[in-house]
């Protein structure tokens, strides 16, 4: 075999390798994507079915602290859910706004406040005050809205707070 050929089949190979890692990274882009919108769609379900269970006349007391219990947890662990190249750049449908990315300092307060909020309905719901805990449901969804208002595209899965 040529020297010249030899170069060809090695460019080749770099290529598909290349091209492998490229279909590979828009995979791995498109599960992170995935998985943070699943995420995101148990914390909302937590939250409407914590506000189903306070329209009962006696909420059911382990129901409520489930609901707030699933909220405060993947509350602390979102602020993983946005690593680098997940935003829009990445080619990949997503909601995220790029400014969770530009402004990671201002995203980062933001879901903070979301945590220290969802820790406090946590406590709430755990003390069997119906009137405490429809307040703090209601500050909660507050800094959820709040974030979602400067760092989420309007979509059709938009949440109605």
């Amino acid at each position: 075999m040529s020297v010249f050929r030899m170069h060809r089949v090695a460019l080749a190979a770099v290529l598909v390798v290349l091209a492998a890692g490229a279909g590979y990274a828009q995979e791995t882009t498109e599960n992170l994507v995935l998985a943070r919108q699943s995420n995101s769609r148990d914390i909302g379900g937590a939250y409407r079915e914590l506000n189903s269970e306070l329209k009962n006349g006696v909420p059911m007391k382990f129901l409520v602290e489930q609901y707030a219990g699933q909220m405060a947890d993947l509350a602390k662990e979102q602020i993983t859910w946005f690593p680098a190249g997940t935003g829009p750049d990445s080619g990949v449908k997503t909601a995220a706004k790029a400014e969770i990315w530009s402004q990671p300092e201002e995203f980062k307060k933001a879901n903070d406040v979301f945590f220290v909020e969802a820790e406090k309905l946590r406590k709430v719901a755990s003390g069997g005050d119906k009137a405490a805990l429809a307040e703090q449901v209601k500050v909660t969804a507050q800094t959820c809205k709040a974030c979602h208002d400067k760092f989420k595209e309007k979509d059709e899965h938009d949440f109605q707070f």
